[in-house]
This record gives C-alpha cells, sequence and structure tokens, in this order.
C-alpha cells in the first residue's frame, strides 16, 4: 500500500538522521527526568532548609527559637536590623525576613498583645505562600503556647479561689447554724414575754394599794396597856392573889414589848409608803408595759430578719457549692484543649505517593505535545520547502494520504518516547497501570498533537513561524492542561477553553484511570475522536491549497 511505503520512507529518513533519532529519545528522558528530580519529594515533606528566612530581633528578652522547623533562620544582627533586613528582601539575598519589635516580650506578658512584621518577597507567589503559611502556623503554635500558660496560671488562681470558697462555706454552715439557734432563742423570748401579764400586776398593784391605805391608820395598844394597869392598881395586892397579879403584870409588860413592835413597824410602813409611792410604782409598770410591746416588735423583726438571712445564707450556700463543683470540673481541664479546641487531622487519600506520581501521566502528554508539535510541524515546512510535498502529491498520492503516512510515522515517533520516559518512570519506582484504555487514550491524545502539528506546518510558510506557532498554541495548552495549575481558580470562560482542550482531555481521563481507578469520560473520547477529524479536514484543505 502507498501509505506504508511513505511510513518506511519516513522511518528510513528518521534512521539516517541520527541527531533526531538520539533527540527523540533523550529530550523526554532528560525533561521527565529533572521533573522528577524537582517533584520527586514526598508532598509532606515540604520545604527542608532551602528558603532562605532572615530574623530581627529587636527585643533582647524574646527568645529566637520561632518555631518555624521548615526553614533555616537566619539572624540579622545589629540596632538597625529591621532595615537591613527590607533592603536584603528587596535585593533577593533573602526571600523573607521576620521583625521581632521592641518590648514584645514584655508586651505578651502584661496581655497587651504584640505583633510581628513578616516582610515576603512576592516575586515567587508560590514560595512567598508557603512562607506566610508557615510563619502563620508558627505564630499559632506561639499563641497557643502563650494561651496554654496563661490559663494554667488561673488555673493555679482558681485552684486557690476554689479552696477559699470551700472554707467560706463551711464558715457559712457555721452562720447558719447560729442564725437558726438564735432564731429559736428569740421565739422563745417572744413567747417568755407573752407570759408576762400586766392585767394581774395591775390587781396586785391594786390590792397592795388597799392594803397600804388600812395601814396608814395608826393602830395602838396603849388603851389596852392603860386599863390593866388601872385593874393592877386598884385589885393588888388587895382584891388578887399574887399569882394573879403577877399574871397582869407579866400581860403589861408583854404588851408593852408588842406596843413598841408596832410602833415600830408602822413606822417603816410609813416610810416605805413615803419613798416608793403606788404611782412611781405605775410609772414603772407602765414603762415594763411599753418596754414589753417593743420588744415583742423587735424581735418580729429580728425573727424576720434571721429567716430571711437564713434563706439567703442557705442559697448563697448553694451557689457557692454549685460555683466550687464547676471549678473543681474546670480546672481538671487540660488548656491545650481549651486553647486548642479543635484540631485538623489531615489524611491523604494517597498517602504513599508523591506529587510525582500525580502529575507523571501529565507530564508524558506535556512533553509529547511539545515535542511532536515541533516536530511535525517542522517536518511538513520542511518537506514543502525542498519540494517532497509536492513530488509525494504527484506520485500520484492523495493529500489523506500523504496525512495519514504523517500520522503513522510520527504515531511510532510518539511511542518511542513513551517508551524512553517509561524506563524514567521506572527509574523512580512509579509504575504506571497500563491498560488497554489507557494506551487508547495516549493514541489519542498522539493523533491529536499531530493533526494539530500538520496542520500548523501546512499553514507555516517557514520553519521559524512553524515553531512560533506551535509554541503559541502549546504553551496555552500546556498552562490550562491542570497540571501544574488548577482550573478550579481560573475564570469560567478559561474553564470552558481549558476542559475542551485536547491535551487537557488525554490527562483528565488518565488520571481517572491511573489515579482515581474510575472509568473514562466518554464525552471526551468522542471529543478526542472528532478533533482530529477537524484538524485533517483543515490540514487537508490548507495543503490542497498551497501544496509548495
Amino acid at each position: 500500500m502507498k501509505i506504508i511505503k511513505l511510513v518506511k520512507k519516513d522511518l528510513k529518513l528518521l534512521r539516517r538522521d541520527k541527531k533526531t533519532l538520539l533527540m527523540a529519545i533523550i529530550v523526554p528522558i532528560f525533561i521527565l527526568y529533572l521533573t522528577g528530580l524537582i517533584f520527586g519529594q514526598s508532598s509532606s515533606e515540604g520545604f527542608k532548609g532551602s528558603i532562605n528566612v532572615g530574623l530581627c530581633n529587636l527585643d533582647s528578652e524574646a527568645q529566637n527559637n520561632l518555631p518555624l522547623g521548615s526553614f533555616e533562620l537566619k539572624e540579622i544582627e545589629g540596632p538597625n536590623c529591621d532595615k537591613d533586613a527590607e533592603l536584603a528582601v528587596s535585593k533577593g539575598k533573602l526571600k523573607a525576613v521576620i521583625i521581632i519589635p521592641k518590648g514584645f516580650s514584655e508586651n505578651i506578658e502584661q496581655g497587651h498583645g504584640s505583633e510581628l512584621r513578616l516582610i515576603v518577597d512576592n516575586s515567587k507567589p508560590q514560595t512567598a505562600l508557603v512562607i506566610v503559611d508557615s510563619v502563620k502556623a508558627a505564630i499559632q503554635e506561639i499563641n497557643e503556647k502563650i494561651g496554654t500558660e496563661f490559663i494554667n496560671e488561673a488555673w493555679k488562681s482558681l485552684k486557690l479561689l476554689n479552696t477559699n470558697l470551700k472554707f467560706v462555706v463551711a464558715n457559712m454552715q457555721e452562720a447558719k447554724e447560729s442564725a437558726i439557734i438564735l432564731q429559736e432563742k428569740a421565739n422563745a423570748l417572744n413567747k417568755n414575754l407573752d407570759r408576762i401579764n400586766e392585767t394581774n400586776i395591775d390587781l396586785y398593784l391594786n390590792d397592795l394599794n388597799k392594803s397600804l391605805s388600812l395601814l396608814q391608820t395608826n393602830i395602838t395598844l396603849y388603851e389596852d396597856i392603860n386599863r390593866l394597869k388601872i385593874i393592877y392598881a386598884e385589885n393588888c395586892p388587895l382584891n388578887l392573889t399574887e399569882t394573879e397579879c403577877n399574871s397582869i403584870n407579866i400581860a403589861i409588860s408583854n404588851l408593852q414589848t408588842a406596843e413598841n413592835s408596832l410602833q415600830e413597824n408602822q413606822n417603816k410602813i410609813k416610810a416605805f409608803i413615803n419613798v416608793g409611792n403606788m404611782s412611781e410604782m405605775e410609772n414603772q409598770l407602765t414603762l415594763v408595759r411599753t418596754a414589753k410591746t417593743q420588744t415583742k416588735k423587735d424581735l418580729v423583726l429580728l425573727n424576720s430578719t434571721l429567716y430571711n438571712y437564713t434563706n439567703n445564707l442557705i442559697n448563697l450556700i448553694t451557689n457557692l457549692e454549685k460555683t466550687s463543683e464547676l471549678l473543681d470540673i474546670y480546672t481538671t481541664r487540660d488548656p491545650k484543649n481549651i486553647v486548642k479546641a479543635v484540631t485538623l487531622e489531615g489524611q491523604e487519600i494517597f498517602p504513599k505517593r508523591t506529587y510525582f506520581n500525580f502529575i507523571a501521566s501529565g507530564l508524558i502528554l506535556i512533553i509529547l505535545i511539545f515535542t511532536l508539535t515541533l516536530t511535525v510541524a517542522a517536518n511538513i515546512v520542511e518537506e514543502r520547502k525542498k519540494g517532497t510535498m509536492a513530488r509525494t502529491l504527484l506520485s500520484p498520492t492523495s493529500i489523506p494520504t500523504f496525512i495519514g503516512s504523517k500520522a503513522i510515522y510520527f504515531l511510532i515517533f510518539s511511542i518511542i518516547e513513551f517508551l524512553a520516559m517509561y524506563l524514567v518512570l521506572y527509574y523512580f519506582n512509579l509504575e504506571l497501570k497500563i491498560s488497554i484504555t489507557a494506551l487508547l487514550i495516549l493514541i489519542l491524545a498522539a493523533i491529536n498533537f499531530i493533526m494539530l502539528a500538520v496542520l500548523i506546518g501546512a499553514i507555516s510558510n517557514t520553519e521559524n513561524t512553524a515553531l512560533l506557532s506551535s509554541l503559541v498554541i502549546t504553551l496555552p495548552m500546556f498552562f490550562l492542561s491542570d497540571t501544574f495549575f488548577p482550573l478550579e481558580i481560573m475564570p469560567n470562560i478559561i474553564k470552558v477553553i481549558g476542559k475542551n482542550l485536547p491535551l487537557t482531555l488525554g490527562i483528565q481521563n488518565l488520571d481517572r484511570l491511573l489515579t482515581y481507578n474510575t472509568g473514562v469520560n466518554y464525552v471526551s473520547i468522542i471529543k478526542l475522536i472528532i478533533y482530529p477529524i477537524i484538524l485533517l479536514i483543515l490540514a487537508y484543505l490548507a495543503i490542497k491549497k498551497k501544496p509548495t
């Protein structure tokens, strides 16, 4: 068949052109090997001392041991180190500088807070982002440490307060019991006051008043004594016996003694009545009555006060006991769990894979699109300039046959490149599980790249034009391939364009097969079949219009 002869002719030319054959093998190997060295580290390892970060410490009390394990800090000394540090960053000597201001430690200790300055070189956005995130994480760790220490000190004070509260509660319990006893005594005193009956006292005073008024009358035995003396004078010793006279004489003596005693007692009673008159006693009784009434009122008020005091004590004791229980609970908690109540446990779904694992399939297609478009476009332009294309078409050979031979030839060329790149992947211990579906996607993607390059070569007059045109088309496809720059962060119109480019379609389907072990997107497969057909038609029209 004509197409096989054309393919054999191109293969013979390739075998004779050892430089092209060598470059077809070396270039993919070199690019993929270099990329593997760059991105072959585990994604969790991050940067290890490869970024120059400076530290300017203007606070003599602050320590320089910031928790930035990923970076090796270079200390900048001097009183004006902040200016020197900013100059170093602006000149590219350092990627970032952390400045600890004066009074940093003192402000932290006094609870005023402080602020670290980070001067970062944002000319490299990805490096700047890594530095900013690492410094933020370090500051978060510092804040957690400070917060934990503060809570620990607060816990000590609260524990001491809790001990004092328990002591107060115990004393208040005693005060409550004393208040209850005092309330009982007040009630007993009130009852005793109720037993005092002023009416009976009034009656007693009236009776006493009457008795005293009777006692005010002079009682005397003087007349009786005189009668006995007359009887004794008239009858003794004449009419009466001696014994009878002696008896009368003794009676007179006794009555005389009784008279004296009676007069003495009457004098005492009169003296008593004159000193403690009844009006004074009544006044005293009125005072007693008034005092009793006021005392009862005071006792009622005291009883009410004691009742409220006791109830308030009970409520206060209950609240203090609850507070003490809560303090016991709170002070047993770990301050770290308060300062950092929520932690994030990151789990990678592919923990054993490196970043190179994820971009390897995309890199294969990216290298293919660059090498194929440049090589195929230059080949088409060269054949036109040398007249080989015109002679082939006059042989006679149809344009579709010519394009088909080029497609088969460069498909074999791409297979050689793929095998070379597969050796590099094997060197990095990356085993791509190439299935029939994956091979189909690789072949479809390669055919798309070849047809695109044929069209570029067909419309280009010189090799320089072809090379520039290839770069103009393939570079945007590279940026929109969703390999190094995610499409999610791009504008919507760019997303739509990027998702429908042949390179992106091939990479996304290989990811579905090799990374996520899911089926291909059949809509994407249909697009990968339609695109080369459209490109073939356009290349056919371009070659037909200008074969030489």
